[in-house]
């Protein structure tokens, strides 16, 4: 049989390859392969950046007791630097009198004996500087500081003893005090205050007992100008 077409030609079924469909399936199963693929890549880079950071996390679990070690360290350095400085200022300020008496009996002349000798904490009035509200020096009416007195304690080495006075000398212990104001090093560490004397009788022998203070100086203090 023939079957002829009578429509007009632009009313006829065009008749279309399925090629161009099956291209376009093609090219989206091509992209989401490539998508799929790249994202598998992604994952695995993602895991292994996790086991990294997770064998990271272990090395410096690891590592956190040195770490603590170093700071318990650190710690203990400042304190044992805070315990050495003290006893540095300690040993500064430290007095050896073994030495120190040794030299006081070379300075000391014949006839003279001591009885007692002695450290004791005594008040003394010191300058302090005036400050203002603010923390500054008040300045008086010449423009110099003014300055306030206030009771202050300070040890004190108090030597006692007795003297054998030569015939025609005068009744001072002058033998004595000239010759420990004359040491440099003596008088610098222990400054020589007002003494005492005394005559009596010892044992049927006339004396001077004499009392000799002196204010002890430690490193950095500063003597006051008379």
């Amino acid at each position: 049989m023939i079957t002829v077409n009578l429509l007009p030609y632009y009313l006829r079924p065009i008749n279309r390859t399925p090629l161009p469909h099956m291209a376009s399936v093609l090219v989206l199963f091509a992209v989401l392969g490539l998508i799929a693929v790249s994202l598998m890549a992604d994952w695995a880079e993602l895991a292994g950046r996790e086991e990294e950071l997770a064998a990271r996390k272990n090395e410096l679990a690891g590592l956190q007791k040195y770490v603590d070690e170093e700071a318990a360290l650190q710690a203990k350095k400042v304190e044992l630097q805070t315990k050495v400085e003290v006893i540095e200022e300690i040993l500064r300020n430290r007095i050896v009198w073994s030495e120190w008496l040794c030299k006081l009996t070379r300075l000391t002349p014949d006839k003279y004996w001591y009885s007692r000798i002695r450290e004791q904490q005594k008040s003394f009035m010191e300058p302090v500087k005036q400050l203002d509200g603010q923390g500054n020096p008040v300045k008086g009416p010449d423009g110099k500081d003014k300055y306030s007195y206030k009771p202050v304690f300070r040890p004190v080495l108090e030597v006692s003893g007795y003297a054998i006075p030569d015939d025609g000398a005068s009744r001072g212990i002058n033998p004595l005090t000239e010759r420990i104001s004359n040491d440099a090093e003596f008088s610098e560490r222990f400054e020589l205050m007002q003494v005492t004397l005394k005559d009596e009788d010892f044992d049927g022998f006339a004396v001077r007992t004499f009392t000799v203070p002196f204010k002890i100086h430690y490193p950095g203090d500063v003597k006051e100008k008379n």
